[in-house]
């Protein structure tokens, strides 16, 4: 079985290096960052407050190709998902304000390695 090991020793390198894999599996890397957006979403949903749940219901990822992704919430009402996300004086029986920071600021340490460990899943190389 083959191994693959990576070492980072800056952001510029690992941009780098992860650039490199991209080129050559564009379409594995995307869907695993894609797939550990959604564990991401569903932790968002979770903490978005509700209403009468359009709100929460309205939260998506969309892959930006080659290798990105988007966090949306709101759709026509993002006006008032901006607002809900900012208010930090309100009230909420279910959820929070900050629904989407909170969790994108949980999961920027462990990106690298969750998208990482699932794209060698993929390629078949763990």
């Amino acid at each position: 079985m083959a191994l693959m090991s990576l070492q980072f020793r800056g952001l510029r390198e690992m941009e780098r290096r992860i650039g490199n894999l991209a080129v050559q599996h564009p379409r594995v890397a995307q869907r695993a960052l894609v797939s550990e957006a959604e564990i991401e979403m569903t932790e968002m949903k979770k903490r978005t407050p509700v209403d009468v749940g359009t709100l929460q219901d309205s939260g998506r990822v969309e892959p930006i190709p080659p290798l990105g992704i988007k966090w949306v919430f709101g759709g026509a009402a993002k006006d008032y998902a901006i607002a809900v996300h900012e208010n930090l004086g309100a009230f909420h029986t279910t959820g929070q304000a900050k629904y989407v920071e909170s969790v994108v600021l949980e999961f920027i340490p462990h990106a690298a390695d969750r998208v990482g460990r699932r794209w060698a899943a993929e390629l078949g190389l763990r």
